[in-house]
């Protein structure tokens, strides 16, 4: 993400909470990618700005009435912030939403039973959430491969023959998932292990709404269980369709990131290895 752009977006939540009457002694940066989290320190808060940058189509409001709607049920998640109205503020071209700040990070879940009661629980709060127009999952894999396809699209390290490859891998695999007979609800949609964080008191809350959508229940379990024996037992084999996808669409999204690390790119070339491991094992 290009500086000029972060200093924009820092001064643009700082005019926000200004007009609010909320002082602060320093913006710091948390994250930055294709969206920017700010904290205001020492505000109990995070603002999350969209820069326009964001290729997935994600939709900030939608993330702010599913999160409301969770911590009424007493789901763990990161609730929009109370100290200031809860809604989308555009300012100077950018979108940004405030969120309570929680002093957790992305790490190896320390319990493997305490994210799938995790992951059951998140669902069980989705399921009676009700929103008009809801994406279905299978919009994100096509907008995947329609950007695959568009040589206008830049992908820094990934080969044309790659491209190629991910594109026809995408459209077998939702054809598969098409014809199977996966069990579909209101999901995540970015049910990723960085989306949940842990304190050091081994406290987690999930974040990151803004890719809720209707689809396979299966998918939300992929990111962090992939194939296990007992997720392929509750779910059938729509978990191996799932799993592959999955590989194709991180592989494609971490190569085209605005903010590209060296993890991204790690994180690209083993999705992309295991995903072709997985294709060929399949047609023996």
């Amino acid at each position: 993400m290009e500086q000029e752009i972060i200093e924009r977006a820092i001064t643009a939540t700082g005019a926000i909470l200004n007009r609010h009457g909320l002082g602060y002694e320093q913006m710091k940066i948390l994250h930055r990618s294709n969206n920017l989290v700010l904290r205001p320190h020492p505000l109990p808060i995070v603002a999350k700005v969209a820069t326009g940058l964001d290729f997935q189509g994600r939709d900030p409001s939608l993330a702010l009435a599913v999160a409301t709607h969770l911590r009424a049920l007493n789901v763990p998640c990161v609730a929009p912030a109370a100290i200031l109205p809860v809604q989308v503020y555009g300012e100077a071209g950018f979108q940004a939403t405030f969120w309570e700040y929680f002093e957790g990070e992305s790490i190896e879940a320390p319990d493997r039973n305490q994210v799938l009661d995790l992951v059951l629980r998140l669902h069980q709060g989705l399921s009676s959430f009700h929103h008009d127009g809801l994406p279905r999952l299978e919009t994100k894999f096509d907008d995947c491969i329609r950007r695959l396809e568009q040589a206008s699209v830049p992908m820094p390290g990934l080969p044309a023959s790659d491209r190629t490859f991910l594109a026809g891998a995408l459209k077998e695999l939702e054809c598969r998932l098409e014809n199977s007979s996966s069990v579909r609800s209101i999901i995540h949609g970015d049910c990723h292990p960085r989306n949940l964080l842990w304190n050091k008191q081994g406290t987690a809350k999930w974040i990151d709404f803004e890719a809720v959508c209707f689809g396979p229940i299966a998918w939300d379990y992929v990111f962090h269980f992939d194939e296990k024996d007992d997720i392929r037992e509750a779910h059938g084999d729509v978990t191996e369709i799932l799993a592959a996808i999955m590989h194709a669409c991180v592989a494609t999204w971490c190569r085209e990131k605005v903010e590209r690390t060296s993890q991204d790119q790690e994180a690209a070339e083993y999705h992309l290895a295991e995903l072709k491991r997985k294709l060929a094992r399949a047609s023996r």
